[in-house]
C-alpha cells in the first residue's frame, strides 16, 4: 500500500529495508496460499449509524498517537466490512473495483492486546464470510511492518494495522487510494483514528 511517503532522515540501508520486506512478503504469501487455521466470524457489522458521512469528513484528522486500548470485535468488524466487505447480495462490496475484479486483500496486524480475544499475529480478511483466517504468523508483528514502512516506528503503538495488499496486473489506477479513504470513514462511525501509510517497492 502507498498513500504517501513520510521523509525521515538516518534512512536505514536500501539493503536492511530489502530484508524486512522479505520476511513481510513471506507472512503475506504464506496467507495467500491459505496456510491459515480456523477462521474467526466476525460479529455482524451495523449497517445504519449515528454519524453523517459530512460528519465523518469534518472530523478526519492526522494522527500518529494512539490510546493505549484493545478494540473490540465489534469495532475490528465494522472498520473491516467499511472497509471491503460484501454489500450487496451479487457480492458487491463497499470499495469501488473497476470491472469488480477486487485485487485487493486486507490483512490485520493484532499487536499484544490489540482485540479483546483475539491473539496477536496476522489475520486474512474474507470479504465473502467476514471473517479472519489466522495466516499462522503469530506474535506482534508491528514492528516489523513499521520498519518495513521506512522505519515509521510511531505506526507500532497502534494497537492494529490494516495492510492493504494487491494483485497490480488486476488493480485500478485509483483503487489502493480509494479503499484506504474509505478505510477512515467506518473508523470516524465508531470513533477510531486512521492513519493511512505505506512504501510501494
Amino acid at each position: 500500500m502507498i498513500l504517501g511517503l513520510h521523509k525521515i532522515e538516518d534512512e536505514p540501508p536500501m539493503k536492511t529495508i530489502r530484508s524486512t520486506l522479505m520476511a513481510l512478503l513471506i507472512l503475506l504469501t504464506s496467507a495467500a496460499l491459505g496456510q491459515g487455521k480456523d477462521v474467526v466470524k466476525l460479529p455482524a457489522p451495523a449497517h445504519k449509524g449515528t454519524l453523517s458521512v459530512e460528519e465523518a469528513l469534518q472530523r478526519r484528522r492526522t494522527v500518529r498517537h494512539f490510546a493505549s486500548r484493545s478494540l473490540t470485535l465489534n469495532q475490528v468488524s465494522q472498520l473491516l466490512w467499511g472497509a471491503d466487505g460484501v454489500s450487496d447480495p451479487r457480492g458487491f462490496r463497499t470499495a469501488p473495483s473497476a470491472g469488480a475484479t477486487y485485487p485487493l486483500e486486507l490483512y490485520l496486524v493484532v499487536g499484544e492486546r490489540g482485540v479483546e480475544d483475539l491473539a496477536p499475529g496476522l489475520y486474512r480478511y474474507l470479504p465473502q464470510a467476514h471473517a479472519l483466517e489466522p495466516t499462522g504468523a503469530k506474535g506482534d508483528l508491528r514492528a516489523l511492518v513499521a520498519r518495513t514502512s521506512l522505519y515509521q516506528s510511531w505506526m507500532a503503538e497502534a494497537p492494529v494495522m490494516v495492510v492493504i495488499a494487491a494483485e497490480y496486473r488486476r488493480v485500478g489506477a485509483f483503487e489502493d487510494r480509494a479503499l484506504a479513504q474509505i478505510l477512515q470513514l467506518p473508523a470516524n462511525h465508531e470513533p477510531l483514528l486512521v492513519m493511512p501509510v505505506g512504501y510501494k517497492y
